[in-house]
This record gives C-alpha cells, structure tokens and sequence, in this order.
C-alpha cells in the first residue's frame, strides 16, 4: 500500500487549490476526481480580490485573467425584458487599488478551474487522477486508508495518507461517511440553469453585465447570467417542482421565452438542476479528514462567496498541514483551521440569507407596483456586490493567533478596516524590496514575516511563536523601502512596532 503524505477528494475550484497551497510548501499531494475531467457548467462566475490574491501568490493570475469578461460587466442589471430598456443598474463600486494589489475577476467557474489545472501541472508535489472514485474510507491515530476504484476499467488500489482533505462537494461522500450532519436551512429553493449557446448581440451588445434580472411580469422570476457576453449563457429560473427535470427542448423554450424570441437558434451545451441551501456542517475535523468548501457549508449564491470561501478554506488549512509534516508544528495547530474558517462560513451564509431575502423583497415591490421601495431595494442591493470587509477584511479568532481566541474587534461584512489588526489579513502596501516594486500581501506564504518599524529593537522582540517557525525578519527603511505609500499610517503602527504575519497573509500578533 503505497503512502502520500496528502490525498485530496474533487479537482473542482478547492481541491485544485488546496493541492497547489499545498505542492508551493513542498507538499506531496494526490487529487482524485470522479469526473472525466473539470467542470463543464459554469456555476460559479464571480472571483472575489481575496481569491485573486492567492492567484497572484501562485503565479497563477495571468493565465486565469485570460478569459475574464471586462470590468464593465462588473454589474447586475434590472431590465423590463432583454430587447427593453434598463431599469436598475447595480454596480461594483469599491475603490480596489486602495486596499489590494490586484482586483476581482469576472470568470466562470469551468474556465476558471481548467486555467487553475494548467498551473498546477507545473508544480512537481501535485498529481490529479480522473475518472477515480473513492469508495472507502478508514484511519485510525496514524493514517487515513482510503480505496479508490478507476471508473474505466473498475480496478481498485488502496493507499494511505498521513491527511484527507474533503473537497467532494455539497453531497460529500466524505462527510455522509464520518456521519458529520449540517445545521441550518436545507432547502431555499430549487433552480434550473441553462447553459447554451445563442447570438444575442442584436439586444446586449452595449449593455454588458453578469447577472440580468427583469421588472416585467411576464419575465419576472427569470435570470440570464453571461458567460463570455459573446455567445454563451445561462439562462436560469426557480422550479416549484424539486421533481422536475428539464429537457433539451425545454432548455431552448426557456432561453427563446427570456428573451422574446420563439425562433431564437439555441443551442444547449447542459442543463444542471441544484437547490439553494444555507448549511454549515457540526464539525469540519474527523481524526486526520477535514472537510473544505461546499463539503463542509452550502452558501446560497446571493452574493458569489461560496467558491471563494471553499478556496479559503483550502489556502488556511494546506499551510498549516504543512507546518505539522514538515515538522514545525505540532498537531494542535490543525484545530485552528475550524475555529477560523466554521465562524466565517457561518457569517457569509446569514450575510447570503440577507441578500437572498432582498433580492425577494424587490421582486415583492415590483409585484405590488411601488417603485420607491424597488429604488431603494436597488439602493440597499449594492451591499450584495460590494462586501470588501467580507472579502479581505474578516478577522479570525483562534489559538494560532497571539494573544488566545478572543477577538477585540469585529468585522462588518460591506466595510473594510485600513489597520493592523490581529487576526486579519495584513493591509495592502506598495514597499521596494530588492529593488523590485512588490506588496506587502506578495511578502506572505511559506514563511512567517516580521515586519518591523525602522525604530523597533527587534532582538529585544520576544515573539510569541515556536522557535520552529521558519521566520523571515524584514524591516522597514533596511529590507523594505517606502514608496509612495506610508507603510506606518497604512499599518497604524509606530517605528517602534513590529507585526508578526502568518504564511497565510493574517496577522497573528502585534508589538
């Protein structure tokens, strides 16, 4: 039985994640996935700055930014019908460059996930197998015993990993397997989306956009998703019937019906019929198995976070996996990764909730005829796409943190917070190191980071980590080189001060 030191469950978005967080700490690591390949339904469109940030850490962000719709398309639009006239225009707003290197990025999921596999490739610890099922799973104080069956020719082969991560999905195999059940809201709604080909550049070739919503009767309760604003979308609507299935050829009547056109030539690529639910699992730990993404909480679309919390998921956990095998850390540092992640899954499902409910209350005031409330629902809808608190400015409480699990402050999910702030991600700022232009967030991954003021005595520091730790020291007006950014006012500390950063990007302590 051969041994890897991590095995992970689904190539989708936070598995391919995990295994390249893992593979950049020097990590060996097998994905296994069911499917013949990555997705080929677009789900998820929407990459939030956080996620594009570890692309940017990955080496990744160039080869993902190839496909992404223009910034132009960063909004949802409220129309009385496709050939009609805007009603509402509900766009990104945030001022990015002031709180991250980069910016979000507007790409469907499938595309997403096989730019993201193409990079891994690149990466010697990492290897991906297809068409492999897990069918069983044993472990015991040592080692995770999985077996695995090729679905082309049904040969089975057992292996052993020292960590399992759970990447399977909302129905997770993994999870039913250990018995962890879910808390919360099962079912919000169950919805169909057709994924197709049509030209509908007669219409929407000025009007780009990412999610279109109607104000009309007769349309209302459809929406249009773009997929490359060109000739794929999706065309998606609410079913009263969990039962029903939808056929090609009601696939084709429901795109030519949204957009009023009964010979429209449709072409369906698939159809994929999902519930909306909002669902955080009891645990996300079993012994050595952890559960990562949609395995272990179901985040209602309204508001894009559900892949990109499964991708936090995966960037918190691999680091920290890491530091236990290579032997920095002992194994209590794995029990952070629930005390981080289960609070922060549970925020963004209410914070989805809320958006889910807005959007009904909309719809509620179109229904009755009362545009005040419709403008002011539009008004209140801009917290459904603008969220940098919820993005970049969440803040953690744990045990890997200095000092204890108690937070001082909290987060609010629509607002970001420009300071130094234990538990958070360390604030954007442009610094020379090396003669290079770099950010401070390009500064975190393997290693922890001292980032010391010009007046701090750092030997005198005594740091609250183990002496284990790798740990880089780097200090301001010596290693790094103020641009035109004030490192200190950004940070909100003193030359006096130092600020400890985990490989993960968040600061675990403060001078």
């Amino acid at each position: 039985m051969s041994i890897i030191p991590v095995i992970i469950i689904g190539a989708g978005p936070v598995g391919l994640s995990a295994s390249m967080a893992l593979s950049r700490q020097g990590i060996r690591n097998i994905v296994i996935e069911k499917h013949p390949g990555t997705s080929i339904h677009p789900k998820a469109r929407g990459i939030n700055v956080r996620t594009m940030e570890l692309c940017r850490i990955w080496r990744a962000e160039q080869q993902i930014r190839q496909s992404e719709l223009p910034v132009t398309a960063r909004r949802f639009l409220w129309m009385n019908h496709v050939k009609g006239e805007i009603q509402g225009d509900v766009s990104f707003v945030t001022k990015q460059e002031e709180i991250s290197p980069t910016e979000p990025c507007l790409l469907s999921q499938d595309i997403f996930e096989q730019e993201l596999l193409a990079c891994l490739k690149t990466q010697k610890h990492s290897q991906v197998y297809f068409n492999t099922q897990l069918i069983n799973i044993e472990q015991d104080d040592e080692f995770v015993y999985c077996e695995l069956e090729n679905l082309i020719d049904h040969t089975r082969t057992k292996i052993q990993a020292q960590y399992l991560i759970a990447a399977d999905g909302a129905n997770s195999f993994v999870r039913k397997k250990l018995g962890i059940t879910m808390d919360g809201i099962p079912v919000l709604g169950t919805h169909v989306s057709v994924y197709c080909e049509a030209d509908l550049s007669p219409w929407l070739s000025d009007k780009p956009f990412a999610v279109m919503a109607f104000t009309d009767k007769e349309q209302m309760g459809r929406v249009m998703m773009a997929v490359d604003l060109k000739h794929r979308w999706i065309f998606s609507k609410r079913i009263v019937d969990p039962n029903e299935t939808l056929t090609k050829e009601a696939g084709i009547e429901l795109a030519r019906a949204t957009v009023d056109e009964p010979k429209l030539p449709v072409n369906v690529i698939n159809i994929s019929k999902w519930e909306m639910a909002a669902l955080n699992a009891q645990r996300y730990r079993h012994g050595r198995i952890f559960l990562c993404g949609d395995a272990a909480h179901r985040i209602p679309p309204t508001g894009g976070m559900g892949m990109n919390t499964g991708i936090g998921d995966a960037h918190n956990l691999a680091w920290k996996i890491a530091y236990v095998i290579h032997g920095y850390a002992d194994k209590t540092l794995l029990d952070s990764y629930e005390q981080e992640r289960k609070p922060l899954a549970q925020t963004t499902i209410d914070w989805s909730v809320v958006n889910a409910d807005r959007l009904r209350a909309i719809f509620q005031s179109l229904i009755d005829g009362n545009n005040n409330a419709f403008l002011e629902g539009l008004k209140e809808q801009t917290k459904h796409i603008n969220h940098p608190g919820l993005d970049v400015g969440f803040i953690y409480q744990s045990h890997a943190l200095y000092p204890g699990i108690a937070a001082v402050e909290t987060f609010d999910p629509n607002t970001y917070k420009n300071k130094a702030i234990v538990g958070m991600r360390a604030p954007h700022c442009w610094l020379s190191y090396n003669n290079r232009t770099i950010s401070t967030v390009d500064l975190f991954e393997k290693n922890y980071v001292l980032l010391a003021g010009e007046n701090c005595k750092v030997e005198k520091l005594k740091l609250p980590i183990p002496k284990e730790y790798l740990k880089t020291t780097l200090v301001i007006g010596n290693d790094l080189h103020l641009l035109n950014q004030d490192f200190y006012s950004c940070y909100q500390v003193t030359k006096e001060q130092a600020v400890l950063v985990r490989p993960d990007g968040h600061i675990a302590w403060i001078s």
